[in-house]
């Protein structure tokens, strides 16, 4: 009877060793992730900063859509006046 005891002891400590090497490794590799992220959100938000100071102030780009005007005058756009008493 005293062997059953001592493997049920030896069980116990295994199962509780195994439980607190899994939480340590588990919250290890999340810590290291979250911090992977991070970083990863960091570059890629300084690129858009250097992107952003390298435009010059003040100065306006207008991006045309070449394609669909090709060859193809609309003569401008209609605008609508109301007349104003």
């Amino acid at each position: 009877m005293e062997l059953g005891y001592v493997n049920l002891l030896r069980t116990i400590l295994i199962i509780v060793l195994v439980y607190y090497v899994v939480r340590f490794l588990l919250r290890w590799w999340i810590r290291r992730k979250v911090a992977d992220i991070q970083n990863q959100q960091k570059n890629s938000v300084s690129e858009e900063e250097a992107h952003f100071r390298r435009n010059e102030t003040g100065k306006i780009h207008i991006k045309q859509d070449r394609t669909s005007s090709e060859g193809k005058s609309t003569g401008g756009e209609y605008v609508d006046y109301e007349e104003v008493d």
